[in-house]
């Protein structure tokens, strides 16, 4: 497990999503400063309504690498979050958020794979078993996505978690899950390395299955990084997502990467 230093959580509500995390709502034109690097990001935010502005703070991890970790939760359909812009020498990232018409279609002759998350048995999940209670149960699902996309927005590798769970109101009776990757072969990614698991919080109100995942091309020694891809699902029935990514390139001028992250139903 990654360890970061300690960030004070904030929320940022909008209609119909709530964003959490060490960000701060902000207007994009208060985005500036020498570091800042601009992405066309024209195509996605046209396809976006009610969107609202935040600046993710990163923090320095023990793996060296600069982590912008934030999450965003919705009642209703499906919402992105895209990064507009990054400021490498303030580690800030501007992300525009909000509801979009569905999940994306992945684009590019991609390689792909999945697998299915175990989830824990309720009464032998970390933390004390409450007592579920007799009401009526309903059943779910959503899914939270990350896209990598290059400067033509092509898609260079993806990773999305689905999670399916029984709630009554208050807690998450069952759950299980599963992800899906894709990768651009074609242009030399590959997948190095993967992993995917659920579990419970202590007291069973949320259900998370989360992916760890590492891609790599030779072209310009790029790496991206998803640790971890998460979605869960509350025992009120909304669905939420979590998202911490980063991609690494050789010192060699190279054309920049953005992210852009789903979650929804």
């Amino acid at each position: 497990m990654l360890l970061v230093t300690t960030a004070v959580p904030v929320t940022a509500s909008a209609p119909g999503f709530r964003v959490t995390g060490n960000v701060t709502a902000t207007g994009p034109q208060n985005f500036a400063g020498p570091g800042v690097q601009t992405f066309d990001v024209s195509t996605t935010l046209a396809t976006m309504t009610g969107i609202r502005y935040y600046v993710v703070q990163g923090v320095m991890a023990t793996d060296g690498a600069c982590h912008h970790t934030f999450f965003v939760e919705t009642t209703q359909g499906v919402v992105a979050a895209v990064e507009v812009a990054v400021d490498s020498v303030a580690r800030r990232q501007l992300v525009a958020v909000g509801q979009v018409p569905g999940f994306p279609s992945i684009n590019g002759a991609q390689e792909t794979a999945a697998s299915a998350a175990h989830a824990p048995d309720l009464g032998t999940a970390a933390g004390a078993s409450p007592t579920i209670s007799s009401t009526t149960t309903s059943s779910t699902g959503g899914g939270a996505i990350t896209v990598w996309e290059d400067i033509v927005g092509l898609s260079v590798n993806s990773v999305g978690d689905h999670i399916d769970w029984s709630y009554d109101g208050t807690y998450v009776t069952s759950f299980s899950g599963r992800d899906s990757r894709t990768w651009l072969s074609e242009t030399g990614w590959q997948e190095v390395s993967h992993s995917i698991g659920s579990y419970y919080n202590g007291s069973h109100t949320v259900a998370t299955v989360y992916t760890n995942d590492h891609f790599a091309t030779s072209l310009c020694h790029t790496d991206t990084y998803y640790y971890a891809n998460n979605v869960y699902g509350f025992g009120d029935g909304h669905v939420g997502g979590g998202v911490n990514t980063w991609y690494t390139e050789d010192p060699l001028p190279c054309p920049p990467l953005h992210y852009v992250f789903f979650v929804g139903k």
